[in-house]
């Protein structure tokens, strides 16, 4: 059994059916409670809509209720570790990481919502037949922008939005380009380096910061510390 999500685990709430029988199953029988349901039934329009897998919105955390949002760029299969949820609680070594950039910044996991400004993965066999050789990302990204403006729409305590890693804010920049009118220039969005392994151990070129430091002090901005 690997541990990949150090911090879930030691706090009883890393989601793995080898190494907490029932986690997955009983996390994902949560998936309509109120904070949630709606945000749930948007994945499954998405998912329909589109012909793609769409993984589902985290019980555990905040839900419509949540004051920050944290983006991703797209859904990464391995990423979900087979929960078919997007969560802090996954054992996997980006949600690690992001899990204790919150912890160290203050940002409780039932202030916030993590997402994906492609909800879908890139590379899914339900995009096959779109476009010769697949469909581009950026136009994936156009694709994503209307429902990223319901999701934003559905957060009515919403106060920033935060987008880990370099090709996440590209991401964001093409699919807000992709609709009209849309109100994301009202919010603070708020960009910094990816928790993903390598880019968590990873320095700033031009200030030499950490880059776990820089991730840190911009969700600790988002969460108001």
């Amino acid at each position: 059994m690997a541990i990949r999500n150090r911090p879930a685990y030691e706090a009883g709430l890393v989601l793995d059916e080898q190494v907490r029988p029932g986690s997955i199953r009983g996390r994902r029988a949560r998936v309509d409670e109120p904070h949630v349901a709606d945000l749930n039934t948007l994945a499954g329009i998405i998912s329909t809509e589109v012909g793609v897998s769409v993984p589902l919105v985290d019980p555990a955390g905040g839900g419509n209720r949540a004051r920050v949002l944290v983006f991703l760029e797209e859904h990464i299969p391995c990423r979900s570790a087979g929960t078919g949820l997007v969560s802090l609680h996954a054992n996997d070594p980006t949600a690690a990481n992001t899990m204790t950039a919150c912890a160290q910044a203050g940002l409780e996991y039932a202030q916030m919502l993590l997402w994906q400004v492609i909800p879908w993965w890139t590379g899914d066999p339900g995009l096959a037949g779109r476009a010769s050789g697949g469909l581009p990302r950026r136009e994936q990204a156009r694709l994503a922008g209307p429902y990223v403006v319901r999701l934003l729409g559905s957060l009515p305590r919403l106060e920033a939005v935060v987008l880990l890693g370099r090709r996440t804010q590209v991401a964001w920049d093409q699919a807000m380009r992709s609709v009209e009118g849309n109100t994301a220039g009202e919010l603070r969005v708020m960009p910094c380096p990816h928790t993903s392994p390598m880019a968590w151990h990873m320095t700033d070129r031009r200030t030499g910061r950490p880059h776990r430091e820089m991730t840190v002090d911009v969700l600790a901005r988002a969460a108001g510390r």
